[in-house]
């Protein structure tokens, strides 16, 4: 439960850094194009449904990365401790790097960190200014009684 929180306090502190400053254009998200005029794109599904964020933000710090997108009525958020570099990070419960996937929608809120969750983070581009890779994992709600599945990938450029 302290691991959930301080993740929890680590990716709200990482949004708040990675949304400082101005811009005349807000965030683009993709769903199979790649707006590369934004510097932020996203595709992706969750149990095969596309998902196209209107918000996306990314922030790589100290060795702690954040990824988060979000619509008007869905959340999905990636978070990794510890992480020194491109590579594959495992998002299942337990894993050295605190590493963690979440969705949250109408229905509830998802975890890879409750029983049953499982998948991967894998990080191409990891420095201060930009975080770019792909993601599939499977969320449980904490009675796993329900799953959702998400896949994408993520190319985030921010100042």
């Amino acid at each position: 439960m302290q691991r959930r929180r301080s993740l929890t306090v680590l990716a709200t502190t990482l949004v708040a850094l990675a949304c400082g400053g101005s811009s005349s254009t807000g965030p683009t998200a993709s769903n199979n194009n790649s707006n590369s005029g934004s510097g932020r794109t996203m595709t992706a599904t969750y149990n095969g449904t596309a998902f196209a964020p209107t918000l996306l933000t990314s922030a790589y710090l100290n060795g702690a990365v954040s990824v988060n997108a979000a619509d008007n009525a869905r959340s999905l958020l990636i978070q990794a401790l510890n992480v020194s570099g491109p590579g594959t990070y495992s998002l299942a419960p337990g894993n050295p790097n605190s590493a963690l996937g979440q969705w949250i929608d109408a229905s509830g809120s998802y975890s890879t960190g409750y029983v049953g969750g499982s998948g991967s983070l894998t990080l191409t581009v990891v420095q201060l200014g930009r975080v770019a890779g792909s993601f599939i994992f499977t969320v449980k709600n904490v009675n796993a009684a329900s799953t959702v599945a998400l896949t994408g990938t993520f190319d985030i450029k921010f100042p």
